[in-house]
């Protein structure tokens, strides 16, 4: 729950709005239609955007986007529902140990040690890995 005016908290009204605030706790509905029991596993909130990891390695974001700290269209300022980053790609003996929100970029941290993060606009392809 909190502030939601770039879709912070998952959850909007309508396809092209997002509700200002959400004041109590509820279930993001994206993760209750999961079909292959991607169970949440990590999760870190920055201060407009969140991470969530599943345990199969699957990450997602939802928040603001107008630095490419979700990792998707570096045309889509808001995304206001949990989405994939399809572009990631780990190597197949790595798995994610941690995710790290911050203001305007993400960071992920492997169990191999490697370090992949996108945002500030300029680094938002999480296909490369940057160390």
């Amino acid at each position: 729950w909190g502030r939601n005016d770039s879709g912070e908290c998952g959850i909007k009204n309508s396809e092209n709005d997002s509700k200002e605030s959400i004041t109590k706790p509820i279930k993001i509905p994206t993760f209750l239609d999961f079909k292959l029991k991607e169970f949440i596993v990590d999760n870190h909130t920055g201060k407009y955007h969140s991470l969530a990891v599943t345990r199969k390695n699957s990450v997602y974001c939802w928040g603001k986007n107008d630095e490419g700290q979700c990792g998707v269209d570096l045309n889509m300022d808001n995304i206001s529902k949990p989405t994939k980053i399809s572009s990631l790609t780990l190597k197949d003996d790595e798995d994610i140990k941690q995710v790290y929100a911050g203001v305007n970029y993400s960071i992920i941290l492997t169990t191999k040690g490697s370090l992949y993060h996108w945002g500030i606009k300029s680094i938002h392809d999480v296909s490369k890995k940057h160390v």
